[in-house]
């Protein structure tokens, strides 16, 4: 399947470049109007893309299953909010962390807390480049919030229902 992928991925490639390299050929004005284009798009994103890459990293670095458990020895809103960042910041798929949550929870990490980690990675960090770019700042820093605050909520109901 992967070498499938990789060729359908080559195959794309390809089409799009025989696709640039005909409009240089046919219709240069064209050509170059789409290449400005590409390249203002490009330099516009391009600096979130190195904030996401840096996030990404330091994220990769201090997110580990220890300090995640720390989060739940901490007193009131702190452990909501701490369980909310590891979420965002946490990088990879959300079912190779299924694992990883049931063990602490297993060894005592509130059902709530865990409800809030998996509602929190519906933030995407490496998202807000285009986000962005579709949207604004201003709007996405909004839905952001409203996002972690609702896993918070989340959180908590779970907390109530499940006692």
């Amino acid at each position: 399947m992967k070498n499938k992928n990789k060729s359908n991925q080559r195959y794309f490639l390809l089409v799009v470049f025989a696709l640039y390299l005909s409009l240089l050929v046919f219709n240069q004005k064209l050509f170059f109007s789409a290449s400005s284009t590409f390249l203002d798009l490009l330099l516009k994103i391009i600096p979130a893309f190195v904030l996401v890459f840096i996030l990404i990293t330091i994220s990769n670095y201090f997110i580990t299953p220890e300090r995640v458990t720390k989060f739940s020895t901490k007193k009131g809103i702190l452990k909501w909010l701490l369980m909310v960042l590891a979420g965002v910041l946490s990088v990879g798929p959300l079912f190779v962390w299924y694992p990883l949550l049931a063990k602490l929870k297993n060894h005592g990490l509130n059902p709530g807390l865990v409800a809030t980690y998996i509602y929190s990675k519906a933030i995407v960090i490496s998202f807000f480049p285009l986000l962005i770019f579709y949207f604004s700042l201003k709007y996405i820093i909004v839905l952001y919030c409203v996002l972690a605050i609702a896993s918070i909520i989340q959180g908590i109901l779970i907390n109530i229902l499940i006692k």
